[in-house]
């Protein structure tokens, strides 16, 4: 390459993703047309078998652009080739507009690798203007290997029919460009392609013209600020960026609480959603709550949330002119936020269980739930009534004025996270590296070195690029980590080493979880079931009946929740 080409760095994104090509990237200087056109591999050969004819040429393409490696005919005889290839990022669970306004983010989320995909364009010998690149006969919309342009796949055009100007604002929110790379680009663009009328800053450029009007403002509530996106534009921002033939947008929603800081009260209370309908649609964000404690009245952060979506399932919803369905499937979130959208004090729900009407007990300050074969289900018409929650409830939820939810099956018991993962599995790994009084369940001085050094030694899957800390470490795993070891490594680093009525009650867990997780093994969701029923039996005897606490207990109502969602 050329020591006095330069590359803008304006063009190279994060991580170093590349930006959208140019027309630049593609053509030669046009000092060196004539001089590529006139030197041909065919002709410049001398007698001394020298190929002075590839060093011209190779010369002359090092003026097309960094992407562009000469292509060399065979026996030198070819046409010349010049093949620009390029990858691009087709990121797959990322909102555009989750990855540059929403402050939301969860570091123990495990997404997945980013695919790449690379295309090859081929300059004709005869083309002369560079106008041409942009409007091409139609003998030039062909890729190398003869594939039309316009029948081309998806991951050969990420965004679609969308414009150069849109496509490049969607590329710059999924690959998270910063500001600054942002501003280059732009000048750099505005430099050479005027036309596109492009602003001169960033946040200019990812405002869509026209939003300042429709911009959703902060309002202020109660101890507290809160900024309601809505619905209805979550729904047009992800339907307006995939293609679906779906006549039914079924949603489900999630509430979560964020800590900003370990020495600050500062919190948020985020709700976001998603449309299970359409798999390929991201997850959005309906509404933002900030203040230094939750929500003083749920009122002023769910009531607008329960007007807009009784709207849209009683009016359905238009886009493009195109009628959808707007139906409510669920709300996933963790025992907190549960116990709080429900209007019921925070702890409540961790001697409770809102699936069955079994009654908790205490002993030495910890709560658990004795097993009963016999349990009697909660009914969404006793729950409206206050009949169970009487002695618990802190305050009148507008939940109860949603249409087409039920109190019991519409919540899910909890998300996988925090149930199996963070929940169960965390508290078996603390049991068998510390153990508890009474208990003989835990691993020796020894026995926990050589599952350390067998965990240092495994090759996981490249879908989890985090690798497993020692045993020492286990009071910092993530969430991640603790769902490697029960889902992959656990059965194997353990046999042997835990004892044996310990390491069969583990498997049921295992084989469960493994057959739950996903929809090629629904013909054996009853079977995991069962086991699920075992697991929990056999939990008190193991270990402690005192162990028993709401995440084991909540593992008999998993299959129920797995069940629906697969409905």
């Amino acid at each position: 390459m050329d020591a006095n080409h330069d590359t803008d760095e304006g063009e190279q994104g994060l991580a170093g993703q590349p930006a959208p090509p140019a027309v630049e990237d593609f053509l030669p200087v046009a000092a060196y047309e004539e001089e590529a056109a006139e030197y041909s591999v065919e002709n410049r050969s001398d007698e001394n078998g020298s190929d002075e004819g590839d060093l011209r040429l190779q010369d002359a393409a090092d003026h097309v652009g960094d992407a562009v490696p000469l292509a060399e005919g065979e026996n030198g005889n070819d046409d010349v080739n010049l093949d620009t290839s390029r990858s691009y990022s087709d990121e797959e669970e990322l909102s555009s507009s989750d990855s540059w306004d929403s402050p939301y983010h969860d570091e123990d989320d495990d997404d997945d690798e980013s695919s790449y995909t690379s295309y090859s364009l081929i300059i004709p010998e005869n083309l002369t203007n560079h106008d041409d690149l942009w409007n091409p006969d139609p003998s030039f919309g062909y890729y190398s290997d003869g594939k039309d342009l316009s029948q081309c796949a998806l991951p050969d055009r990420p965004y679609g029919d969308a414009s150069y100007v849109e496509g490049l604002r969607l590329w710059a929110l999924e690959t998270g460009q910063s500001e600054e790379s942002l501003n280059l680009l732009l000048a750099h663009t505005k430099q050479h392609n005027p036309q596109y009328n492009l602003p001169q800053e960033a946040r200019a450029f990812i405002n869509k013209p026209g939003s300042n009007k429709a911009k959703t403002e902060v309002m202020r509530i109660i101890r507290g600020q809160l900024w309601y996106q809505g619905i209805e534009k979550c729904l047009r921002l992800s339907i307006s960026n995939i293609t679906t033939s779906e006549c039914t947008l079924m949603l489900d929603f999630f509430v979560d609480r964020l800590r900003l800081s370990n020495s600050s009260q500062n919190q948020m209370w985020i709700l976001l959603m998603k449309i299970c309908s359409v798999p390929e649609a991201p997850a959005m964000t309906v509404a933002i709550y900030y203040g230094k404690s939750k929500p003083v009245h749920i009122d002023e952060f769910l009531g607008p949330f329960v007007s807009e979506i009784n709207e849209l399932q009683s009016n359905d919803f238009t886009h493009q002119s195109f009628t959808y369905e707007v139906v409510f499937r669920a709300f996933k979130t963790d025992p907190t936020a549960h116990a709080f959208v429900l209007g019921l004090r925070s702890r409540s729900l961790h001697g409770l269980c809102m699936r069955c009407t079994i009654a908790s007990k205490r002993c030495k300050n910890r709560v658990y739930f004795p097993y009963c074969t016999e349990r009697s289900p909660r009914t969404d018409a006793q729950f409206r009534m206050s009949t169970y929650m009487l002695e618990n409830n802190v305050q009148y939820t507008p939940l109860l004025q949603m249409h087409n939810l039920n109190f019991i099956t519409d919540f899910v018991v909890s998300g996988k996270m925090y149930l199996t993962d963070r929940g169960i599995a965390a508290q078996l790994m603390f049991l068998w590296t510390r153990g508890f009084p009474g208990v003989q369940c835990k691993l020796t001085a020894r026995q926990q070195h050589k599952v350390s050094k067998h965990l240092r030694q495994l090759a996981l899957p490249s879908d989890f690029r985090r690798s497993l800390r020692d045993l020492k470490f286990v009071h910092v795993w993530k969430a991640v980590e603790y769902k490697v070891f029960l889902e992959i490594v656990g059965f194997v680093v353990l046999k042997g080493r835990l004892s044996n009525a310990a390491y069969r009650h583990f498997m049921l867990l295992f084989v469960a979880i493994t057959i739950l997780s996903t929809p090629h093994h629904s013909g054996k969701y009853h079977e995991a079931e069962t086991l699920l029923e075992r697991f929990v039996a056999e939990y008190g005897l193991v270990y402690s009946q005192e162990l028993v606490n709401s995440n084991v207990h909540s593992l008999l109502h998993v299959f129920e929740d797995v069940e629906s969602e697969n409905a």
